[in-house]
């Protein structure tokens, strides 16, 4: 036996015994770690699935609508216009009665209650929808406690699930926090992959930026190592033509002094780069070039105010004495179709944000006409809330689908964002 030989240390069956069950306990708290990241994940998503079932069986559905739109009905209430009258009311009361004869019938559907009454006129034309929408009124207040019973029940079940969720979860922390107490009892680590995907990403962004700023830095290395070996060339040239003058002077022309002038002419060669009119034109370039053309004036950016819901108010009431104003609205879509156009829509408008109510409904106090020439209104739809940068335009007038007219504000938009929608 060799002297490496003698020195190697032997291993026992022990120690090997030792490497292999340490590999299997690595091996194991690294599947337990990934089964235990696989099963937080599914009920996180399981508890956002449920949370939105919750959200969605909350809100009341519409059920029927009339007039336009003006006239909706939902699981808990009626709307017509701004007016709401709530289902569970014992003296809501649904009426449909006719007037008139020929082309100048009228349909009146009358909703009273112990909040007040209002009716609606509508073209004798309408009068088998206007019965059909008081049909389905009188049904949604028959059914309106079974429809409330069964949403209070689903929601119920659905916290229950909730809660079983949130509490598996909070099972898997237990287990993760046993895990890593095990890793720091047996010196075994777990690291998740998205940690070593995360960590290998840094290092390829580190060799990137690193790699980057090498590029960089290169061309201006060749550039100052091309401009010393010219300066290097040029000197040794000077010298030697000196020298050459200085021997040609001489009286006595001999061969010592040919044979010197002849490194002269191969080293004054290098000269040539010197005398290089590339550098010179290219400086030289911008003086040559036409003056720049005058650019215009820019515009000046216009400040959009800020309002309060009282003065909002004040321009509502009179827009023609704030015409040219610059302001931010908020509002939600009540007409975009083809008799309005690309450009041009009707919409409820406020000065400031309003809180969507329990049932997820903003509720702004102006009806509005919205134009523009910059913003494609043609993106918008009914029912869609937005946000809005806007010049005050006036007042103007149009006819309403009963033959009246109305006078609204108009508003130009100059800047747009769509920031919700009204539930269906």
């Amino acid at each position: 036996m060799d002297d490496g030989e003698r020195d190697r240390p032997v291993e026992s069956p022990a120690e090997g015994k030792d490497k292999k069950t340490a590999k299997q306990d690595r091996r194991r708290v690294q599947a337990a770690g990934r089964q235990l990241d696989r099963a937080q994940r599914r009920h996180r998503q399981g508890i956002d699935r449920i949370n939105r079932e919750i959200e969605s069986v909350r809100q009341a559905r519409k059920l029927a609508s009339l007039w336009g739109g003006n006239c909706c009905l939902f699981e808990d209430r009626v709307e017509i216009g701004r007016a709401r009258f709530p289902l569970d009311d014992p003296h809501l009361h649904v009426e449909v009665a006719a007037s008139g004869n020929g082309d100048r019938t009228k349909v009146h559907l009358t909703l009273s209650s112990s909040a007040g009454v209002k009716t609606v006129s509508l073209p004798g034309r309408q009068e088998s929808a206007a019965r059909t929408y008081a049909a389905a009124i009188r049904q949604a207040v028959a059914s309106y406690e079974e429809v409330h019973r069964n949403k209070a029940a689903t929601i119920r079940r659905l916290e229950a699930d909730a809660a079983h969720a949130e509490a598996d979860v909070q099972d898997i922390q237990t287990a993760r926090t046993a895990l890593f107490d095990e890793e720091t009892r047996t010196g075994l680590t777990y690291t998740p992959v998205r940690w070593k995907l995360r960590a290998i990403g840094a290092a390829a962004a580190t060799l990137a930026i690193l790699a980057t700023i090498g590029a960089l830095s290169e061309p201006e290395t060749e550039t100052s190592t091309a401009s010393s070996s010219q300066s290097a060339t040029v000197t040794p040239t000077t010298t030697t033509a000196k020298i050459t003058t200085a021997r040609t002077t001489a009286p006595a022309t001999t061969a010592p002094s040919t044979a010197q002038a002849r490194p002269t002419t191969t080293k004054a060669e290098p000269r040539t780069p010197k005398t290089t009119p590339k550098p010179t034109s290219r400086r030289a370039e911008p003086s040559k070039s036409p003056k720049a053309k005058p650019t215009e004036p820019k515009q000046p950016k216009i400040a959009y105010e800020h309002l309060t819901q009282r003065e909002w108010a004040l321009i509502a009431r009179d827009p023609d004495s704030h015409i040219g104003e610059a302001i931010v609205v908020y509002g939600v879509v009540t007409q975009a179709d083809s008799i309005t156009g690309a450009q041009t829509i009707r919409a409820d408008i406020g000065g400031v944000k309003d809180t969507p109510d329990y049932f997820g409904y903003s509720n702004y106090p102006t009806n509005t006409i919205v134009t523009s020439d910059k913003v494609d209104l043609g993106e918008l739809v009914e029912d869609d809330i937005f946000r809005a940068r806007v010049i005050v335009m006036g007042s103007q007038q149009y006819e309403t689908t009963l033959g009246g007219y109305l006078t609204v504000p108009t508003i130009e938009m100059k800047r747009g964002w769509r920031i919700g929608h009204q539930p269906d």
